[in-house]
């Protein structure tokens, strides 16, 4: 594997492949991901109850020593949360494999070396995790991703993004098994060649001023309203499949017969 480096575990190292690493590492993560008895992403993690807080209403509440908190679903793009990934370095053909995990609420991607148990934030130009690729269109120190559904003449892009959103105190009973929930929205975006991302939403008027042209018109093909995900990518394939237009030749002059020669 010429291409696909493994570099010893260790700050240095990493840094002269060219990666670039956040000032900063983040130890042992103090959240866990796993699945409950009805196959739901539950996301436990510790917290250190204060006094006169809400955790003093909650039967695992424990003089404020650390508490655990339950969210329902979880911040991470993958389960289980680490998952084999590859580091695509910038203005390179080198590649990092390494395991990666990504968190949607604040945009970072997380990695893991070989015998090494340290998290090692990074910055990446791109990366694949478990086989699903993602591409930045910012600068190194703004990385923002974007999941790849479709690739070819035209880039089929998707962002997603995840909050937790905290149950109010006051609407909060003393069996309540959650201390809130992660909710997340998804925005797609259409990328020809260098230009800029348009987005698309997933709505006939949409897609059409998105991927529609004079020449190969989508119109005839959308009979619905509303369209899913895997839909959206059938629709990018098939426009993109169809023949490129090359650009209409300007009209030869017309060539007038003059007694005493040719007029243009």
């Amino acid at each position: 594997m010429d291409d696909m480096l493994k570099p010893k575990a260790g700050r240095h190292s990493l840094m002269t492949t060219g990666l670039l690493l956040l000032t900063q590492f983040v130890g042992y993560s103090q959240c866990v991901v796993s699945r409950d008895d009805q196959g739901r992403l539950i996301t436990v993690c510790q917290e250190r109850a204060q006094a006169g807080s809400f955790l003093q209403n909650r039967p695992d509440f424990n003089s404020g020593i650390s508490s655990p908190v339950a969210y329902l679903g979880s911040p991470y793009f993958s389960y289980p949360v680490w998952q084999n990934g590859t580091l695509e370095l910038d203005y390179t053909n080198q590649r990092i494999s390494c395991q990666l995990a990504y968190d949607l609420t604040t945009n970072r991607l997380l990695s893991r070396f070989e015998n090494s148990p340290l998290e090692h934030p990074v910055l990446p130009a791109a990366f694949t995790l478990n086989g699903t690729r993602f591409v930045s269109l910012k600068a190194r120190r703004n990385r923002v991703y974007y999941q790849v559904l479709y690739d070819g003449r035209l880039q089929l892009l998707k962002h997603t993004r995840c909050r937790l959103h905290s149950t109010p105190p006051a609407h909060r009973q003393r069996d309540d098994r959650f201390d809130g929930y992660f909710a997340c929205q998804s925005h797609y975006y259409v990328k020809r060649n260098h230009q800029k991302p348009q987005p698309v939403s997933l709505n006939r008027p949409s897609i059409l001023r998105a991927l529609d042209d004079s020449v190969h018109s989508l119109a005839g093909f959308l009979t619905k309203k509303r369209f899913n995900e895997g839909e959206l990518i059938e629709i990018a394939r098939l426009q993109d499949s169809r023949p490129q237009t090359l650009p209409a030749e300007k009209p030869v002059p017309e060539i007038a017969q003059h007694p005493d020669g040719i007029v243009l």
